[in-house]
């Protein structure tokens, strides 16, 4: 299972596999282009949501 961090917000995305071109975050609404994969977010040393899905940071 692979998770996706929205960059804007905060939202993590599970999915088994890619995220489709047209997706959009359920909560602002931003592309599929402002998502990364969470692993690689940590790996990176990017600051995580304290509390993942509420968008606070």
């Amino acid at each position: 299972m692979k998770e996706y961090i929205c960059m804007v917000c905060g939202y993590v995305h599970e999915t088994d596999g890619e995220l489709p071109d047209d997706f959009k975050c359920p909560l602002c609404g931003a592309g599929k282009d402002a998502f990364r994969l969470k692993d690689l977010c940590r790996e990176a040393g990017f600051m995580l949501p304290q509390s993942e899905n509420t968008g606070s940071f």
